[in-house]
């Protein structure tokens, strides 16, 4: 079995052994510095549980960098804010910051104000198609996207061009308000 050089000192102890052919080590206990204790799982207390799963979509901005984009963009920069200030889902959370992420990647790879193809940025990145349009969609209906759609003999052509925006986190699933 192969072990971290830290775990192998612990359960080596101080005793010399042999170690890969003729090299002998010997290991002392004085110049132990990894312990057990370093390796035991610390649970989370409810105060840092609390923290942790209610900010981790929220975005972080000056409202007067919010304040110049357009008002389709800012309301759904403020609505994501609410929604996870004073709501939690769990499952909502994990699928919301998957599309975050994947949404973080292909804003990363494209150049605003230049028109991009959707299956160059899928096969580039190695996502679904669907999964980008539907991304790009969400941001052409917060007015920082245009989106040219054709069919060209069997297959869609999906073309698009970012506005020259900073990217925050949004809500990409449909939002149901609960009664």
């Amino acid at each position: 079995m192969r072990f971290a050089p830290e775990l192998k000192s612990i359960l080596l102890g101080g005793e010399e052994k042999t170690l890969w052919g003729k090299v002998r080590a010997s290991i002392s206990n004085q110049k132990l510095t990894h312990n057990v204790k370093n390796y035991l799982y610390k649970p989370l207390t409810l105060e840092e549980r609390k923290q942790h799963k209610q900010r981790k979509l929220v975005n972080q901005y000056k409202e007067e960098d919010v304040l110049k984009y357009n008002k389709t963009y800012r309301s759904a920069i403020l609505h994501n804010d609410y929604y996870w200030n004073n709501f939690y889902e769990k499952e909502r959370m994990r699928n919301e910051i998957e599309y975050n992420h994947r949404a973080f990647r292909i804003y990363s790879i494209i150049s605003t104000r230049k028109w991009c193809d959707a299956d160059s940025i899928a096969n580039h990145l190695k996502l679904n198609k669907r999964e980008v349009i539907f991304i790009i969609r969400k941001w052409k209906e917060c007015g920082i996207a245009e989106i040219i759609e054709r069919t060209e003999r069997y297959r869609s052509v999906f073309k698009f061009k970012i506005k020259n925006v900073k990217l925050y986190y949004l809500t990409y699933s449909n939002f149901k308000e609960k009664k």
